[in-house]
């Protein structure tokens, strides 16, 4: 019957944990957040609101009326996942689900960084899926003598 030290092989799941886990969970978020935005329009005002905490940071509150007629409002903050904070109004704004892009005034917008997110998320599911193989088979082989 063999014994074990956990305490070495710990730190492969520990790591595979805080590291793998939430570098996943925050690419596919922000990329899951782009993409569920579903919005087409006419930009009838925007509100430039500032950050109290930072007095060069600001982000747009967009009122937005659709084909039905009804004003949407629409917040675009200075983030990846958010549509531009510079429309003007008057522009015509189609972003549908599930694109990346958006078009204003017949104009395609590629903003969305399409490299790092999906990277970024294959690098934490390999940090993930290597931490817990390592460390699952170092905590379950037993020592010879």
């Amino acid at each position: 019957m063999g014994i074990f030290k956990p305490n070495k092989y710990v730190f492969f799941v520990f790591f595979a944990l805080i590291w793998g886990i939430p570098m996943m969970l925050f690419s596919l978020g922000t990329i899951n957040d782009r993409l569920s935005i579903d919005i087409q329009g006419l930009v009838v005002s925007r509100e430039v609101v500032k950050y109290r905490a930072d007095p060069a940071g600001y982000y747009s509150i967009y009122q937005i009326r659709q084909d039905d007629g009804t004003i949407i409002e629409y917040t675009a903050h200075r983030n990846d996942p958010s549509l531009s904070v510079d429309m003007p109004d008057g522009a015509t704004l189609i972003k549908r689900k599930w694109e990346l892009s958006y078009t204003v005034k017949g104009k395609v917008v590629n903003d969305f960084p399409t490299v790092f997110y999906p990277v970024n998320a294959v690098i934490g599911l390999s940090i993930l899926v290597t931490g817990l193989f390592f460390g699952i088979r170092g905590l379950t082989r037993r020592k010879t003598n």
